[in-house]
């Protein structure tokens, strides 16, 4: 399936809602943005996945980049892929708003930049990206050593004492992930009493699928109350989007397994704004 390429549609700033259902957006989106226009569009199958279908080739020098995704950051490459050269500049909101013990960067603190950003850069596009509704959720707490893994993103696990042997123990359950599927691995991971670490596996181990769901549409009622007071105060034509969407169990997947073709991953929501047009664009 063809992603979506978001630099060929026409915005002055463009919202992504990580980890965003169509299903779920189309739900509640009328209850915090204004008229518009919605769509469904293919999206991709992971963030990295997305970064690199989009923004693969080539320089956008006219983007500013708010970033709540440690990866999408100005400080370190990933896999030969270079966020720092890609954009005129990244504003590296998760360095400094990370919350230990959410683990999760909170949606106020990249809204805040996102209207600093806009002040500071009134001729440049914007790029506003919200960690929700993307795990963990904000209404339950994550245990001391369950942890969001970003394989060696400056900030994060590379400053682990552990990280070699952390990242060796991820890529090795991530193989085994992809033989055996991940429902199954996990529940093999159980099966022999072996003590969760990600995020995911935590989830999977804790909530029921309609508990999942209620979590994920509370994450995505809290983005979105943040991406109205947002859209408040810009001007122009406003976008907002996903990168990638969640799955809760169809066809055997949870959450957005990297590769997958589940429909419930890979149809996020593409909403338009009503054409906002000031004078900030005129010479």
């Amino acid at each position: 399936m063809e992603i979506f390429n978001l630099l060929e549609e026409e915005w002055d700033a463009a919202i992504i809602l990580d980890a965003c259902r169509y299903d779920s957006f189309r739900s509640v989106y009328n209850e915090y943005l204004e008229g518009g226009e919605l769509e469904k569009r293919i999206g991709a199958t992971c963030t990295t996945h997305w970064l690199r279908s989009v923004f693969g080739e080539g320089a956008y020098r006219d983007i500013v980049y708010v970033s709540g995704n440690p990866w999408v950051n100005s400080l370190t490459a990933w896999d030969g892929f270079k966020p720092g050269e890609k954009f005129k500049e990244i504003r590296d909101v998760w360095e400094e708003a990370w919350d230990e013990q959410l683990e999760t960067v909170p949606p106020s603190p990249v809204t805040e930049a996102a209207m600093e950003a806009r002040r500071e850069h009134p001729n440049d596009r914007l790029i506003i990206h919200y960690l929700q509704p993307h795990y963990p959720y904000l209404t339950n707490t994550i245990p001391e050593e369950i942890k969001m893994y970003f394989d060696g993103v400056d900030g994060r696990d590379r400053e682990s004492k552990n990280y070699i042997l952390s990242s060796l123990s991820r890529h090795v359950n991530q193989s085994f992930e992809k033989i055996l599927g991940r429902s199954s691995f996990w529940k093999l991971r159980k099966y022999f009493g072996i003590k969760m670490k990600s995020v995911e596996e935590y989830l999977w181990r804790t909530y029921s699928v309609r508990e999942l769901r209620d979590l994920y549409e509370k994450n995505l009622r809290r983005v979105l109350s943040e991406v109205k007071k947002l859209l408040d105060n810009l001007d122009g034509q406003l976008v907002v989007t996903s990168d990638h969407g969640e799955a809760f169990g169809e066809q055997g997947d949870f959450f957005h397994p990297c590769g997958t073709k589940n429909p419930a991953v890979r149809q996020v929501p593409y909403w338009r704004s009503t054409d906002r047009r000031d004078d900030r664009c005129e010479p």
